[in-house]
């Protein structure tokens, strides 16, 4: 198993975009470890609903600014 870490600070425009893309375009089993990186707009809720109807390994983790 690999990971893809993807660390996040206030891209609540764009975070989906890119959650799309790693799970279109990776095989195999992985995780993604994403972090959120002091945000202060709704990325976490982009990446909580862009996966929540997808069988993903993957982990949240909380960093201050």
């Amino acid at each position: 198993m690999h990971s893809i870490i993807l660390t996040a600070h206030n891209k609540e425009w764009l975070i989906g975009h890119v959650v799309n893309g790693i799970l279109e375009n990776t095989e195999g089993d992985y995780e993604v470890i994403f972090v959120i990186d002091g945000c202060t707009d709704n990325t976490e809720n982009v990446i909580m609903q862009t996966i929540k109807s997808k069988e993903l390994n993957y982990k949240l983790i909380h960093s201050p600014d």
